[in-house]
């Protein structure tokens, strides 16, 4: 009895991880893509923001042709020139 406790708790810890690991990814949608461009429109470090620009400006171009994966890849770029984790 006293494994299957364990193993139930060690399951259930498992998906929580995964499930809070997906909570922090980003999503590649209007709101989100436009929510970080005036985040990166609001930094006062002038090289940082035109690193951070240039990525949220490849992100929106990735959303227009609605290439996902490349979306967030310039995002989570964005997001690291920003200092954000």
């Amino acid at each position: 009895m006293l494994k299957f406790t364990l193993a139930a708790a060690f399951l259930a810890s498992a998906f929580a991880v995964h499930v809070y690991a997906q909570e922090k990814m980003l999503k590649c949608d209007e709101p989100t893509v436009m929510q970080m461009s005036a985040d990166a429109d609001a930094m006062t470090d002038a090289s940082k923001k035109a690193e951070a620009m240039k990525e949220m400006n490849l992100a929106k171009e990735a959303f227009k042709t609605q290439m996902v994966d490349e979306c967030m890849m310039h995002m989570e770029n964005a997001r690291k020139t920003m200092g954000k984790s």
